[in-house]
């Protein structure tokens, strides 16, 4: 999972020299066990989850990379908390590790070039 990521960083910063824009700002967030009912438990509670957006609307970087996310489910929960906070990506990219439980999730404002 590591060397996926890696890719997917280098191809970002490889795109981000490309663009005429002064900054890319970029967060990587451990959402630790971010799950909706019927996926996983314990399930994230509404009170984080409102922390979790909070904390990301105080950036909304340009690419936001979101570990230990549960399945379609909670995958569809957060980005519907990111549009619902005025933090709309278009561009969404799963990852999954070894652990098939826990996903990392790949948000991005810019069109990337390739996802590995």
């Amino acid at each position: 999972m590591q060397k996926k990521l890696f890719i997917i960083l280098s191809v970002f910063f490889l795109l981000a020299q490309y663009l005429a824009a002064d900054e890319l700002t970029v967060m990587v967030y451990n959402l630790r066990n971010y799950f909706v009912k019927g996926e996983n438990t314990p399930i994230k509670e509404d009170s984080s989850k409102a922390a979790v957006a909070k904390m990301i609307k105080s950036v909304y970087p340009d690419i936001f990379m979101a570990t230990e996310v549960g399945g379609e489910k909670s995958i569809a929960d957060l980005t519907a908390l990111l549009k619902k906070n005025d933090c709309p990506y278009p561009y969404i990219k799963t990852i999954e590790g070894e652990d098939s439980s826990r996903h990392l999730v790949l948000f991005s404002k810019i069109p990337p070039s390739e996802f590995s």
